[in-house]
């Protein structure tokens, strides 16, 4: 795991070498997920997907 701070507030991050994509599809498969977006760049977040 990565240590990143953002802000002054120090953040564990899981990396992709981690968690890769199949282990992502794998954990991911039976769930219902949302990405929300803001503004003129909600569209295109939510375009930005990856197929699981």
């Amino acid at each position: 795991m990565a240590k990143l701070n953002f802000g002054g507030v120090e953040e564990t991050v899981v990396t992709r070498t981690e968690f890769p994509l199949e282990k992502a599809r794998e954990v991911l498969r039976n769930e219902t997920i949302a990405v929300l977006g803001y503004g003129v760049q909600g569209p295109g977040q939510s375009l930005s997907r990856i197929h699981i």
